[in-house]
């Protein structure tokens, strides 16, 4: 029978993101992370350097490094 105290660690390890050079993301997700930091948590600055991230390592997928320099410009 598994334990009330066995399910949560397991639940916290599912619930919260991997980051840093331990996943590789795609532009994309930078995007969807930058906006995140920019929309629901205020986090200007964090914003920021991820657009600024999304233009110079992803500059090949220019729709994604437009949108990237359209927020960094708003």
């Amino acid at each position: 029978m598994i334990k009330y105290t066995q399910v949560i660690p397991i639940a916290v390890a599912l619930l919260v993101p991997a980051s840093g050079p331990i996943m590789a993301q795609s532009g994309h997700d930078l995007f969807q992370r930058a906006l995140a930091q920019e929309r629901a948590f205020g986090r200007m600055e964090e914003a920021i350097q991820l657009y600024q991230r999304i233009v110079f390592e992803f500059a090949e997928d220019r729709s994604l490094a437009a949108n990237a320099l359209l927020q960094l410009g708003s």
